[in-house]
């Protein structure tokens, strides 16, 4: 996963590098596809697999139809060169019991 932007020399003879920043884009694919242009500076992986979980929970929380849709909705975080590094993933499934109930509390869709 190096999608390393900046890379710093640890004042050190040995010549070590450390990563400081890397640049992440989270793009919604799935149910509705918006690919971000802009991107966001990480400072770890886990900065950014925590920033792509509140992403998808904000859009879910805002358009919750997007659950329901058919198709799941997927953040998928690329590097700068476009490598696709995780992928979050939500979608509903509606269970055999759902069946039995009463048709008005059935979906329509």
């Amino acid at each position: 996963m190096d999608c390393i932007i900046r890379v710093i020399r640890l004042p050190s003879s040995a010549g070590h590098y450390r990563e400081v920043s890397m640049l992440c884009f989270f793009n919604l694919a799935g149910a509705t596809y918006d690919p971000d242009v802009v991107g966001m500076e990480m400072e770890t992986i886990d900065e950014a697999r925590i920033q792509a979980a509140r992403f998808l929970g904000e859009l879910i929380r805002d358009k919750p139809n997007l659950a329901w849709a058919g198709e799941e909705i997927r953040v998928e975080v690329t590097d700068e060169r476009q490598l696709v590094l995780f992928t979050v993933i939500a979608f509903g499934v509606d269970s055999p019991a759902s069946m039995h109930e009463p048709s008005a509390f059935r979906s329509s869709r």
